[in-house]
């Protein structure tokens, strides 16, 4: 049987729990609150260099000014994932160039964009310099357009370990994932090499 300060306790309790989710449901999209971007951004940031065992120490001008002109449609669940990739591929610094906030797909076909440069191209897992099967590679974009859902991950993954050396742990930090889910992914695809 429930006593009075057990009854008071739940229903305190249910109150915060209201007042908490009406404050969730009516929160001002980031469009209209760009000054959140400041507050948000570094909290992410910090919530991804534990998860991945980065060090992201900043965040230059060029890259806030990208993110401050950003409409958001997808609010800040959109400026999560965003920093989430960014912090998976940074090395101490996002830049301008790691926040993808282009869409993916554009009218000519699906195309990706890459984040390593000319001098960094992939190479296979055993070293040997490769281009992602089933893809066409032009400068920083991996075309993917025509092919099926199978070839273009298999082209990603290939293209994630070629880009860190054939190290699991950092392609899947780079495509932000576990490592686990990385290793159980290249397995299925037929990419695993012992």
């Amino acid at each position: 049987m429930i006593k009075g300060l057990e009854l008071a306790l739940i229903l305190l309790a249910s109150a915060l729990f209201v007042v908490v989710l009406f404050r969730r449901l009516n929160l001002p999209p980031l469009r209209s609150c760009k000054a959140d971007l400041r507050q948000l951004t570094p909290l992410f940031v910090q919530e991804y260099n534990a998860k991945a065992a980065k060090r992201v120490r900043h965040i230059p001008d060029s890259a806030w000014q990208r993110l401050e002109a950003h409409d958001w449609p997808g609010n800040a669940r959109e400026l999560r994932n965003i920093i989430r990739r960014a912090v998976a591929l940074a090395d101490g610094v996002i830049d301008a160039g790691m926040l993808a906030l282009d869409a993916p797909f554009t009218e000519s076909g699906c195309e990706l964009r890459l984040v390593s440069r000319a001098a960094d191209a992939p190479s296979g897992p055993l070293g040997a310099p490769t281009t992602p099967h089933g893809a066409d590679v032009q400068g920083d974009t991996l075309s993917l357009a025509g092919k099926t859902f199978a070839e273009m991950q298999n082209a990603i993954f290939r293209w994630a370990l070629g880009k860190s050396s054939g190290s699991r742990r950092r392609a899947a930090a780079t495509l932000g994932i576990s490592r686990s889910t990385f290793c159980d992914r290249i397995r299925r695809l037929g990419l695993a090499t012992g």
